[in-house]
C-alpha cells in the first residue's frame, strides 16, 4: 500500500494504521478484539473460531488469500475492511470508480440504518481537507452509512458501507477512517 504525504509532506501510512484503528475503537466500544495472524495463517481459521476478520487494504491481496477471504464469509465470518477491498468489492457492496475525489467532509447519510447504528455522528471533518482522495468507489448493493461530502456540499461517493451477504455482513472504509476527526 502506498504511503500518503500530508500537507508538510511528512509520510502518513494509512494502511498501517487501520488495523490499530479498528483495535482501539474495539476497545473503546468494550469489544473483545482478537488476534493478529499472518495471510498464510487464514487457512486454519474457520467460523467456529473467528467471527470478524478486519482485514488491512487488500490492494495487492493475491487471489489465494481473497479467495480464501471470501470462502470464510461465506461460511458466516463478517469482513472488516479498509481503503481497498481489492478482488472483494462486490463482497462489500462497491464497485471501482474511475478517479478520485476531492473529499471536504464526511457526513452521516440520512436514513434508518445509518442513523440507528450511528447514533451521535451527523458531521465529520477531514485531517487533510481538500486533498485528492483516491475515493475508489461507488455503491452497487451495499448501505451507506456516512458519505462523503465535496467542497460544494454535495454528496460524491460513500465513505462507509455496510453490505449483508447470505451468511455474514461487510464493512467496509472507503476512505481512511483515521483521516477523519470529530
Amino acid at each position: 500500500h502506498p504511503e500518503r504525504f500530508d500537507p508538510a509532506g511528512y509520510p502518513h501510512n494509512t494502511a498501517a494504521e487501520c488495523i490499530v484503528f479498528a483495535y482501539e475503537e474495539g476497545n473503546r466500544a468494550g469489544v473483545l478484539n482478537g488476534i493478529f495472524c499472518q495471510p498464510g495463517d487464514l487457512a486454519q481459521l474457520d467460523s467456529n473460531q473467528v467471527n470478524t476478520l478486519v482485514l488491512p487494504p487488500l490492494t495487492y491481496a493475491p487471489q489465494e488469500i481473497t479467495d480464501r477471504i471470501k470462502l470464510l464469509h461465506d461460511q458466516g465470518i463478517n469482513l472488516v475492511c479498509f481503503e481497498d477491498a481489492g478482488a472483494l468489492a462486490s463482497v462489500f457492496g462497491v464497485k471501482r470508480r474511475d478517479r478520485g475525489a476531492r473529499i471536504d467532509r464526511v457526513r452521516r447519510v440520512d436514513g434508518g440504518l445509518a442513523r440507528q447504528v450511528l447514533a451521535g455522528v451527523s458531521e465529520l471533518d477531514v485531517e487533510h481537507a481538500g486533498t485528492v482522495r483516491d475515493l475508489r468507489y461507488a455503491l452497487a448493493g451495499g448501505t451507506p452509512l456516512l458519505a462523503c461530502i465535496d467542497e460544494a456540499g454535495a454528496p460524491i461517493g460513500p465513505a462507509l458501507v455496510l453490505n449483508q451477504g447470505a451468511n455474514a455482513r461487510t464493512l467496509l472504509w472507503t476512505t481512511p477512517p483515521t483521516d477523519i476527526s470529530r
